[in-house]
């Protein structure tokens, strides 16, 4: 997941870039709160003692705002302006 999560807000933050999207500072800004957050998890995952039944939920419950808050609306917004850019 952290993997994955970097890679994947990096290929979108050069898009943004690429694009001269307007609003990328703000959409990286929370793309770098989502990399505490999931640096944060998995911190915790590896600590000894962890009560991982409890930090599956809140995994569950970041994931479910990942992509019901974040994707259906702040990816939404770039959408169009990538197209006019031929990137995607």
């Amino acid at each position: 997941l952290s993997e994955y999560s970097h890679i994947h807000f990096q290929t979108e933050e050069t898009y943004f870039v690429q694009a001269d999207y307007e609003k990328r500072s703000v959409h990286a800004a929370i793309h770098d709160q989502m990399r505490r957050q999931v640096t944060e998890i998995a911190a915790r995952y590896e600590k000894p003692g962890t009560d991982r039944e409890r930090l599956f939920f809140e995994l569950s419950e970041f994931l479910y705002n990942v992509w019901i808050w974040h994707i259906n609306s702040f990816d939404r917004e770039y959408v169009p302006c990538l197209k006019a850019h031929n990137i995607s």
